[in-house]
């Protein structure tokens, strides 16, 4: 099952010099474009859930089809490009791309649809708790629970 449309990878090219006329012109490099982004994102996101286009959150969608995108554009043009002493544009289509990685993987992005799943790891796992310090915990059996010492707007 794929991960992005042929579509989503076409807007990234121009349709007059670089079409991409079938899904096997693609495939391949999208199974490593999954690999890469997928691994560098299992620590922070529940990936084994996106697992076809509809699951899959649009920003990596939109990140896998940049890096698709780019490698197809690097196939056809690299030798051209290369032979001018120009940046290609192939090399600013994958850093792009490695730029949104980046930010999703140290949180300066984020998915903006709602459906962060953060794995459990992820989470602080050290006292106080909000479980812990609710209000009516005042038994010290309580695992990681103490006396509650005061409350906030209280006068003594």
């Amino acid at each position: 099952m794929t991960h992005v449309s042929q579509p989503e990878i076409q807007q990234w090219l121009e349709r007059t010099k670089l079409t991409i006329e079938s899904p096997s012109e693609y495939t391949d490099l999208e199974t490593t474009a999954v690999t890469a982004v997928f691994s560098a994102l299992k620590d922070q996101y529940a990936v084994d859930t996106w697992v076809s286009e509809v699951t899959t959150p649009d920003l990596v969608r939109k990140i896998l089809s940049m890096l698709v995108a780019s490698w197809i554009y690097r196939r056809s043009y690299t030798d051209q490009a290369r032979q001018v002493g120009i940046k290609a544009y192939d090399d600013w289509l994958e850093s792009l791309a490695y730029d949104l990685l980046g930010g999703l993987v140290s949180g300066s992005n984020s998915l903006e649809e709602g459906e962060e799943l953060r794995l459990d790891s992820s989470y602080p796992g050290f006292w106080p708790t909000d479980e812990a310090t609710a209000l009516g915990v005042s038994s010290p059996e309580a695992e990681g629970a103490a006396f509650r010492a005061f409350d906030m707007g209280k006068v003594f």
